[in-house]
């Protein structure tokens, strides 16, 4: 009896790294940002706040993240 007890532990500890494994490479839940997507990014030249270039404000040179720190 302590035999048999002792395979079918074995087997239920197969079963469940089968299982462990496959959960595993299952996919993954998308997250809400979007991936594949390249945004160029720059600095605001006043505080150092990194924003995408298409909301920066551009003057001299310099990308800004709003009109204050332009005009400062």
């Amino acid at each position: 009896m302590g035999l048999r007890f002792i395979i079918f532990l074995a087997a239920i500890w197969i079963v469940l790294l089968i299982i462990r494994f496959y959960l595993g490479r299952a996919p993954k839940k998308k997250q809400h940002t979007q991936r594949g997507t390249n945004i160029d990014t720059v600095r605001c030249q006043q505080c150092g706040l990194v924003i995408p270039e298409k909301e920066a404000i551009q003057r001299d040179n310099h990308f800004f993240c709003s009109k204050e720190h332009a005009n400062d």
